[in-house]
């Protein structure tokens, strides 16, 4: 999805509409349900994150790559190394929703990582749905997910996640108006406020710190499914608004 911030032109990106952004994340969260609820067996695809999806034209529908699709079928042990690498160590058979060890490296990505999973390498498909979450807040604002922020009193630079972002604007009293100036300025505020909202609140369900409270693949694409209807019913109106409008100028 590198088509999101790939541009060399300021202020551009062949996402500018927000129906396609809703389409792509619609395509992705039916490909991970589809991975975790209907393939048969448990899998996981443990690498999930922007450059993982591919965008076709001329319709810009989504596609899933870069798996490193794991079977859920035990518990692994790991320890953390000080980098983004997490190093797995042992092996288990509990059966159920983690995965089986088999003493490989497992290498994470900064900003999408869960925290069961910085923390103690533990896998399951809710670590797919938190990095989903991520995607869907980079769907919103255009940013990624891990900036540095230089803050002059200390004099140094300071990783600033898109979590913390929309943690703070969700908690605030004037919602909207804080995520209006938070989501992407290259929409042109041409998107349907309570779909932008909609999309937001579930990106919190996804990015919940604990696993066992976020959604699963089948509720949060049924979700996006409602959005999406929303926002293609929005869209319609606008352009047969544009189309009244033109009109009515080219008669006079």
């Amino acid at each position: 999805m590198e088509c999101l911030r790939g541009s060399r032109v300021p202020g551009y990106t062949v996402l500018s509409s927000w129906l396609s952004r809703v389409q792509i994340a619609l395509d992705v969260a039916q490909g991970l349900e589809y991975l975790h609820h209907y393939t048969g067996l448990h899998y996981v695809h443990k690498y999930m994150k922007s450059s993982s999806v591919i965008v076709v034209e001329p319709d810009f529908r989504a596609m899933i790559a870069h798996f490193g699709t794991y079977e859920l079928s035990g518990e692994s042990t790991v320890r953390a190394s000080s980098s983004t690498e997490i190093t797995e160590e042992g092996s288990g058979d509990t059966g159920g929703d983690y995965w089986r060890s088999s003493s490989k490296r497992i290498v994470g990505t900064q900003g999408y990582m869960a925290p069961e999973y910085a923390a103690n390498g533990v896998i399951s498909q809710k670590t797919d749905v938190f990095a989903f979450g991520v995607l869907l807040l980079e769907l919103l604002s255009g940013l990624d997910p891990v900036k540095l922020h230089y803050d002059a009193a200390k004099n140094e630079y300071n990783r600033v996640s898109l979590i913390e972002g929309l943690s703070s604007i969700v908690s605030e009293p004037d919602c909207l108006g804080r995520l209006r100036s938070w989501i992407d300025p290259r929409l042109k505020d041409s998107y349907p406020v309570d779909g932008a909202e909609k999309v937001s609140r579930l990106a919190a369900m996804c990015l919940d710190a604990n696993p066992s409270s976020r959604p699963d693949m089948r509720h949060v694409a049924g979700q996006l499914s409602k959005i999406f209807l929303i926002s293609k019913n929005w869209s319609e109106k606008m352009n047969a608004n544009k189309a009244i409008l033109t009109s009515t100028f080219e008669a006079r």
